[in-house]
């Protein structure tokens, strides 16, 4: 009767095979009848117990054959590889000169754009510099400004009471007249009598008298209005001259008018405003354009650091271009003398091995694997754990007379059911129900019910 012996651990299978092997005479032992499929725990198994040992036996010359194959595959790849490599290097320096020259190209415009953002940054320093003195000229401008405006009132009012004072003045030269021709008069009628007075129709002493104080009244009130006048007139000149004087020391200091100080002030600011966007656009473009060139230049460094022509000494643009450009001069030395079209083919031959080898082991593999198959079917007696038992197939494609189904109280029912599903005739549960039970680790009722029962229970 043909036999599947199965347990929960390796221990176990191999404690259980080593007992029946004492029975097994030594001829059926040679044959393969009792087979131990996996890795045993138990290094005192008798070897003629393990499967890889039928296997080897039965498979000798397909095993010489696989190593030998495997030998000559270790010699042609490394070889491929440097053929491949020494391709590649010759192809690259084919390519890289225009390659390299449009690095440089790019790096150099990179720079040019580092050198304008610096000289910008460099130019809004300098118009910073002046900003105290634009603030302090906007103001003074200002206040010139104001100064321009006073001066302007200011003459407005010096025409305005000349115009007075001439008005005055004249008027006082009127009045002065007519009190002397008055007084004179007065005195005239003072010296004559009534008749003579009336026949001449001549003012009486006294109505002469009241007209030269009148005269005389008004004289002295225009005199005190030209006294006012010729006052204001004198403040107003005096603040005129003050104000002009003011706006003199602007004009020197600033070395312009107020309108146009504060012209250049507005243009000072906006300079400022102007560079700063620049210096914004300048350094966006310059990020992009930086990272770009990161980004080409670490990834065409990489490939030649992959194919062992360089190494990486910094981040810097500059260095990794130095650097690439040297690997270029030495791999250009490197392939000087070599014929790529030879080394093609001399590649595709190699390839051609590599792929008649790969194919001839694959078919070694196939072989191999039948043989195992072959050991297992021809076997009386198969010993495995549970796990391998339903995981391998050449267990699984047979049939066995009985199965027997060790340390069962703490092997999953699922399992167990398999395992039992390759017997003909009966299957046999071995194991102590008082032991531990299987191992389930969700909480949830049908894992409970379905996973966490031994098979006794």
């Amino acid at each position: 009767r043909t036999v599947l012996l199965v347990s929960h651990t390796n221990t176990a299978v191999d404690g259980a095979l080593k007992k029946i092997g004492e029975f097994i005479d030594q001829e059926q032992l040679l044959k393969g009848k009792v087979i131990r499929v996996g890795q045993p725990k138990d290094p005192t198994l008798d070897k003629e117990l393990l499967l890889n040992t039928h296997v080897e036996r039965r498979s000798a010359e397909l095993a010489e054959r696989k190593e030998k194959l495997e030998n000559e595959l270790a010699d042609l790849v490394p070889r491929v590889k440097e053929v491949s490599k020494i391709i590649d290097i010759c192809e690259w320096t084919m390519e890289a000169q225009e390659d390299i020259s449009s690095m440089e190209k790019e790096l150099n415009i990179l720079h040019t754009m580092n050198q304008n953002l610096e000289g910008t940054r460099e130019e809004l320093r300098e118009h910073e510099s002046l900003i105290d003195y634009w603030v302090e000229a906007t103001e003074a401008a200002k206040i010139a400004q104001s100064h321009l405006v006073k001066i302007s009132r200011s003459e407005e009012l010096i025409k305005k009471l000349g115009l007075n004072k001439g008005f005055v003045e004249k008027k006082l030269n009127d009045i002065s007249e007519e009190l002397s021709e008055a007084e004179l008069l007065l005195r005239k009628v003072e010296d004559i009598g009534w008749i003579t007075r009336k026949w001449r129709g001549l003012p009486s002493p006294e109505e002469q008298s009241a007209i030269v104080e009148g005269l005389k009244k008004e004289f002295g009130k225009l005199g005190f209005d030209l006294d006012d006048i010729n006052n204001q007139l004198e403040k107003a000149c005096s603040r005129n001259t003050y104000l002009k004087n003011l706006l003199q020391i602007f004009r020197n200091k600033y070395q312009g008018e107020p309108k146009e100080i504060l012209h250049l002030a507005e243009e000072h600011k906006k300079k400022i405003k102007d560079l700063q966007q620049c210096i914004r656009k300048y350094v966006a473009g310059y990020g992009v354009k930086s990272a770009e060139l990161q980004s080409l230049f670490e990834e065409r460094l990489f490939v030649l650091i992959e194919l062992g022509l360089a190494q990486k000494k910094s981040d810097s643009l500059d260095d990794m271009l130095d650097v690439i450009k040297d690997a270029f001069y030495q791999a250009t030395l490197m392939v000087k003398d070599v014929d790529v079209d030879q080394l093609r083919t001399e590649k595709e031959e190699l390839n051609l091995q590599i792929q008649s080898i790969d194919s001839e082991l694959k078919r070694i593999e196939e072989a191999l694997k039948k043989v195992e198959e072959l050991v297992i079917k021809d076997a009386s007696i198969v010993a495995t754990t549970l796990t391998r038992a339903y995981l391998k197939d050449s267990i699984q494609d047979r049939r066995f007379d009985t199965v027997i189904l060790d340390e069962a109280s703490m092997a999953p029912i699922p399992a167990l059911w398999i395992a039992a599903s390759v017997a003909e005739k009966n299957a046999i549960v071995v194991g102590d129900w008082k032991q531990l039970p299987p191992i389930v680790l969700s909480t949830h009722a049908l894992s409970k019910k379905w996973l966490g029962r031994d098979i006794f229970e």
